[in-house]
């Protein structure tokens, strides 16, 4: 039997994630209430991936009361917008102010989650959590009967449909006979930021600015981030030149592709690139030598895609990442020293596509549909 549901963006990741499940849950004669917020390169690339979505709320900033007064003030919004009927089910990865108006209406709520160590706001408690298999369960918020897990990693669920187009540094007006890195800095706005990610950043971009076999590609989060890294690292030689103006890349399963809305200067010179547009997909990432980032969708779709992949995150490692560690598909920069020791900087060999199936996007897709019919049968007892 069809059902309504509410899937919330919270963070620019969710996009692609949860892009192949709406379709499949569209496909399967279910309505999904899309809303999305204003945050980071979210919204333009679900404008990219044409999400028919109600933008709601904005990012806070660094500011914790800020923060709080954020969560309550979309929550409140979401509430008033979801009116009759209510969703049957409410889907997020980790949407506080959604699970917070959802549980206000009682509506049963369904976080997908991949990293432990997160805090729970009051009344921010899910029904349910999905998790990657590999998720320590007894770190679970809910009971063992509502706790489900499916195989491999988030990026998995969408990596899976990829296909390259090999447009990513053309695009870019790049030539690949340098090594290529692409780097995404620290989350400097997030609640779990340290410094030490900063201090390692610093050293990476020196490291390579001195290094005229390397060109870097930066990915900024927002764009006071960039203006912060272009006024910093290039003050005076950075070289300020129109990006392409080439269509804009397919969303095949990218976390991000290349906008041309607004195709104004981007910062370049000999060993550093850093597009004003949103420019952070798997084909970036499958045309890099290697893949250095502060935060963790990045470096764990680099995972994915076999390339090359080291994490400077410096909260505390989640099980996601260990795992990944454990099988050598990252390494963890934990130092500025370590940039020398633990880091090749050298091309990519050769590489063909890892095979992969959609067992990950499978599973998920199960649990939603066995939740649904378990609240859809309890509704019916309580009636």
């Amino acid at each position: 039997m069809p059902s309504r549901i509410w899937i919330d963006l919270d963070n620019t990741p969710h996009a692609p994630f949860f892009k192949p499940i709406i379709e499949i849950l569209e496909a399967n004669g279910h309505i999904v209430i899309l809303t999305a917020r204003r945050m980071s390169q979210l919204i333009s690339l679900a404008d990219d991936y044409q999400l028919n979505y109600t933008p709601i709320g904005k990012h806070a900033g660094k500011s914790k009361l800020k923060k709080i007064a954020a969560l309550f003030s979309r929550a409140f919004a979401c509430y008033r917008f979801l009116g009759k009927p209510l969703p049957d089910i409410a889907l997020s990865h980790g949407a506080r102010s959604q699970i917070l108006a959802a549980n206000l209406l009682k509506v049963p709520t369904v976080e997908f989650i991949d990293y432990e160590h997160v805090a729970t706001p009051p009344l921010c408690k899910p029904k349910w959590e999905v998790a990657p298999n590999c998720y320590p369960t007894n770190v679970s918020r809910v009971p063992h009967n509502r706790f489900r897990s499916y195989p491999g990693i988030k990026e998995d669920v969408y990596a899976a449909g990829f296909k390259p187009s090999g447009t990513a540094l053309k695009e870019l007006g790049i030539s690949n006979e340098k090594i290529i890195v692409t780097i995404r800095p620290p989350a400097t706005e997030a609640h779990y930021h340290n410094n030490e990610a900063d201090q390692i950043f610093d050293a990476l971009i020196k490291r390579i600015l001195s290094d005229p076999t390397v060109h870097a590609i930066v990915i900024p989060r927002n764009e006071t981030q960039r203006r912060e890294i272009a006024d910093r690292y290039l003050p005076e030689d950075g070289e300020r030149k129109p990006e392409a103006r080439g269509e804009r890349a397919e969303a095949r399963g990218q976390s991000s592709v290349l906008s041309t809305q607004n195709p104004q200067s981007a910062i370049h010179n000999p060993q550093f690139t850093m597009p004003r547009a949103a420019f952070s997909g798997l084909d970036l990432i499958w045309e890099s030598d290697l893949v250095i980032g502060g935060g963790g969708t990045m470096t764990r779709e680099a995972a994915s895609l076999n390339t090359p992949s080291y994490s400077f995150f410096r909260g505390t490692p989640g099980a996601v990442d260990t795992q990944l560690v454990k099988e050598k598909r990252l390494t963890l920069i934990e130092c500025p020293a370590d940039i020398e020791t633990k880091i090749a900087f050298q091309k990519k060999p050769p590489s063909t596509l890892p095979s992969r199936n959609a067992d990950s996007l499978n599973a998920i897709i199960a649990h939603i549909e066995s939740i649904l019919e378990f609240e859809g049968r309890s509704l019916r007892t309580e009636d």
